[in-house]
């Protein structure tokens, strides 16, 4: 068995990774679970955490979808990274982000990286919630070395503050959503000026409150805090489609725009 050390990890300025067993991981997608195991025997899985926050501003959209898309972050550091622990301890890596067949927040829990808050999402003790969750999947058998530490102190903010009440659906997915919205899904998203996603419940978390800022360039670059319709009108699709809110096209950021502001922003 192999003790996992992140100094490969911290070089790209990721300091939160841990290697848990892969019999821990909770296999939530069972087609990936196949596509991953077709290519390696996973033993274990390297968790981290990529903080994303860059400091308050002016925003109509979500912190997370303020820079590029983080899958584009995650596919670069993947082209590196996963050759690198290949040299470093044998066998087979495969990165995955947002497309692991497990449960990524409950492998950041028991990897000791944080705990699931009240409101589902990871707390971690530096960077709060404004974080992404990556795991890289070997066939290397590596040491559990558990270190686990309670943040979250279930003060029942983010439960208090949620917009999704009274039957109301939650904000983020509304301003996702395809087609045309409700009179009641307009309200709700000129009530709280959303364009895209929703913050409000990592918002008033004490730790996401005094959340550290991110030591990753990629997220200070090529930022959109604020979208118009000029802007959209503008990217092109090559551009475009390197942001958060593009997998639901430009049509529906249109939309949000339009209902959000008389005069569509």
């Amino acid at each position: 068995m192999i003790r996992y050390d992140n100094s490969d990890l911290l070089s790209y300025g990721i300091e939160y990774s841990a290697a848990i067993p892969f019999s821990a991981c909770k296999i939530i997608n069972e087609r990936k679970a196949g596509f991953l195991r077709s290519r390696l025997e996973p033993r274990s899985a390297i968790v981290f955490l990529a903080p994303y926050y860059t400091g308050d501003g002016e925003r109509n959209i979500s912190k997370y979808a303020v820079s590029e898309d983080y899958h584009v972050f995650m596919r670069s550091l993947f082209e590196k990274l996963c050759p690198e622990l290949c040299e470093k301890y044998g066998g087979s890596f495969i990165g995955m982000a947002d497309s692991s067949p497990a449960d990524e927040v409950s492998a950041a829990v028991y990897a000791g990286l944080g705990v699931r808050g009240d409101n589902g999402m990871i707390i971690n003790e530096k960077y709060g919630s404004y974080v992404f969750i990556g795991a890289v999947y070997t066939d290397v058998e590596f040491e559990y070395q558990p270190d686990r530490t309670a943040y979250c102190i279930h003060c029942g903010r983010c439960k208090a503050a949620c917009p999704a009440k009274n039957g109301r659906e939650c904000l983020s997915a509304v301003t996702q959503k395809k087609g045309a919205l409700t009179d009641d899904e307009i309200a709700y998203t000129k009530e709280y000026g959303s364009v895209w996603g929703c913050d409000i419940c990592a918002d008033v978390c004490p730790f996401s409150q005094k959340a550290e800022t991110t030591p990753i360039p990629f997220f200070y670059e090529n930022r959109t805090p604020y979208l118009t319709k000029e802007l959209i009108d503008n990217m092109s699709e090559e551009e475009f489609s390197r942001r958060a809110y593009s997998w639901r096209g430009k049509a529906v950021v249109m939309r949000n725009l339009t209902v959000t502001y008389e005069n569509g922003g």
